[in-house]
């Protein structure tokens, strides 16, 4: 079984965060669970979504997968759980890593980072 994180347009408890060429972009997503990446969620993703990448998870790993085909495999996985967290924070932590996620839970978030 693998996770999905699918990019969604209503509010949700998990956010995605990445930087590129300086721009911080925050995404709302909801995890869905499959059997594969097959053809026919690539396609719903890349092609009807028009996302440039898939965020997935597999066997205590993630990937991601970019609408040419090219996979990076990520097998290390940092997480921070805090009470509080700010914008400057998640900008610190954006600059180090270039992407997280933020799970908020009742009265605290986890922070999670995946890396090569």
């Amino acid at each position: 079984m693998i996770k999905i994180y699918d990019i969604v347009q209503h509010k949700t408890n998990i956010k995605g965060f990445w930087l590129d060429n300086g721009k911080i972009y925050r995404d709302n997503i909801y995890i869905r669970q499959a059997l594969s990446l097959n053809r026919r969620i690539k396609y719903h993703l890349f092609d009807y979504k028009k996302q440039i990448a898939i965020f997935y998870m597999q066997d205590n790993k993630a990937f991601i997968l970019d609408n040419k085909g090219n996979k990076t495999i990520l097998s290390h996985c940092i997480r921070y759980i805090e009470n509080h967290i700010t914008k400057k924070y998640i900008e610190a932590l954006l600059i180090q890593h270039k992407g997280l996620t933020i799970y908020r839970k009742k009265g605290y978030y986890t922070i999670e980072i995946w890396r090569e």
